[in-house]
């Protein structure tokens, strides 16, 4: 995990709803590597009134690069321990 993550950072109570959005979207993904869909961040604005989309989708797909740049990197580490460890079996 990096650190900034495991210093747990504060999140503004301005854009705690960006984060909170993510962490309920993060479910929509079609597999775990896929982004979250647009459709899906458009209804989560239409449950719960977000007014500035533009923000709140950018904020979402900031959020949610960074989620699969670092499951795809913790992914390929894995592939390669296993692969690694397949060898000397």
């Amino acid at each position: 995990m990096p650190k900034a993550l495991e210093e747990k950072p504060e999140i503004f109570e301005d854009v705690e709803y960006c984060f909170n959005g993510f962490m309920i979207l993060s479910g929509s993904r079609l597999k775990w590597s896929s982004y979250i869909p647009i459709s899906e961040i458009n209804f989560y604005c239409d449950l719960y009134d977000i007014e500035d989309r533009i923000f709140f989708l950018k904020a979402i797909r900031s959020m949610d690069a960074e989620y699969l740049r670092l499951a795809l990197d913790k992914h390929r580490i894995e592939v390669e321990r296993n692969k690694n460890g397949n060898r000397n079996s």
